[in-house]
């Protein structure tokens, strides 16, 4: 039985038909349970906890004083993740760089002698695709030394520029663009770990 039955059991219902039913029932209710919480079969500390949260597309709207409510909707090609207040006003909360306008980021890079890497877009996926204008600053050096260069660099229309503003050292790892993306070059003879920091200011 894949449905839940709220009607049983009748008054009228002989008393042996109903363990067929409670089973149904309850066995329904472990599923759809089961499917976003932690269902154990006896009592454990993580009873209910949820495993992941499946939100069904929703448009509140007004006030409702006291009380917040979150839920997800289509925006543009994407259903993303909404706050409403209290006051009733709506505040979009995923993708947060569609939002904020300012964005730091940094990680390592292990290159072989010329090899690049992007990092902006980098690998995490809140940054898979940038669409926006933006300017900023990178930092690059390679780790345990003070080999280093520090670039600006910007966005627009789709076009990349960048520029050199200090180095230190021979043979510095460089930021620079490939196409539309920044990478970070090992300008190094050998094989380098590159220490990078990006300071990302939406336009």
């Amino acid at each position: 039985m894949t449905t839940y039955n709220a009607s049983v059991p009748q008054s009228s219902d002989s008393p042996s038909i109903f363990p067929a039913q409670g089973q149904a029932n309850f066995g329904r209710l472990l599923t759809v349970f089961g499917v976003d919480h932690q269902f154990n079969l006896s009592a454990a500390t993580n009873d209910g906890w949820h495993k992941v949260v499946h939100l069904i597309q929703q448009a509140p709207t007004g006030p409702d004083s006291g009380f917040g409510r979150l839920y997800v909707k289509l925006q543009g090609p994407a259903v993303q993740l909404f706050y409403l207040d209290d006051l009733g006003v709506e505040h979009q909360i995923t993708p947060f760089y569609d939002k904020l306008p300012f964005k730091v980021t940094g990680n390592t890079a292990v290159l072989a002698p010329n090899a690049t890497e992007s990092i902006f877009p980098n690998l995490q996926p809140d940054f898979t695709v940038v669409g926006y204008n933006y300017t900023g600053f990178g930092f690059a050096f390679y780790n345990g030394t003070t080999t280093s260069t520090t670039n600006s660099f910007m966005r627009i229309g789709g076009i990349g520029d960048e520029h050199k503003l200090t180095n230190n050292g021979n043979n510095f790892p460089t930021i620079e663009y490939s196409g539309t993306s920044l990478v970070v070059r090992n300008n190094a003879t050998t094989t380098k770990t590159i220490n990078y920091s990006l300071m990302v200011n939406r336009l």
